[in-house]
């Protein structure tokens, strides 16, 4: 008796390798869709201007752009700060400011930075309180911690009043891993390839992403 099933067999294989191919193809548009996990963010306690207490815990759920810095510097904190300003309003166009996407710019110089000059300072940042943190703590040598646990390297000059650190934003999702670093001082610099406004866009994409 002749068996004639096989003859199925190439369109049966055929349909499986233009699924698998699809499937490939759809995986990899979701993993190119996502950042990378950098590992775990240091875990912090700090407080805002208004004195309550800000943690990763407390914040879980929201992308999260954290920055360390001080009121008192002299040049780039400023414009880095000033950077935030619009990738707040950003935020806000896209509806995700506060509830899904905050930011977070952390003083390591607390002595001076009391919170009523940073209530100052967030004044002049347009800074909305609902939506973007400026932390603090009493405890010096804590905060500098926390900063070098996130690649912040802090060297008191000038007699302390001036102060050698690294500049960057660190971007961390909802469960506490962080996705990217982005260095600001790429846009400060002479001849710089990355205008202000193309990094804002980017960090703006990638923080909207993390809310989906």
């Amino acid at each position: 008796m002749k068996v004639t099933g096989n003859k199925w067999f190439p369109l049966a294989a055929a349909i499986l390798v233009v699924a698998i191919i699809a499937f490939f193809l759809l995986s990899r548009m979701n993993e190119d869709s996502k950042l990378p996990v950098e590992g775990d963010a240091p875990a912090f306690s700090l407080q805002n201007t208004e004195g309550e207490t800000i943690t990763l815990d407390n914040t879980a759920g929201k992308a999260r752009l954290i920055y360390f810095f001080f009121a008192h510097c002299p040049d780039v904190c400023l414009p880095t700060n000033a950077m935030l300003s619009k990738v707040q309003e950003e935020l806000k166009e896209r509806g995700v400011f506060g509830d899904e996407a905050i930011l977070m710019s952390v003083t390591f110089d607390p002595e001076r930075d009391t919170a009523d000059y940073l209530k100052e300072y967030m004044s002049n940042m347009n800074a909305d309180a609902t939506g973007w943190h400026y932390l603090r703590s009493d405890d010096v040598d804590y905060v500098r911690s926390v900063a070098e646990s996130y690649g912040v390297t802090v060297i008191p000059v000038e007699d302390g009043t001036n102060f050698i650190h690294a500049n960057l934003y660190t971007l961390v999702d909802g469960d506490g891993k962080i996705r990217k670093v982005y260095s600001p001082n790429v846009v400060f610099r002479e001849s710089s390839p990355v205008p202000a406004d193309e990094l804002i866009n980017e960090i703006v994409q990638d923080m909207v992403s993390l809310t989906k």
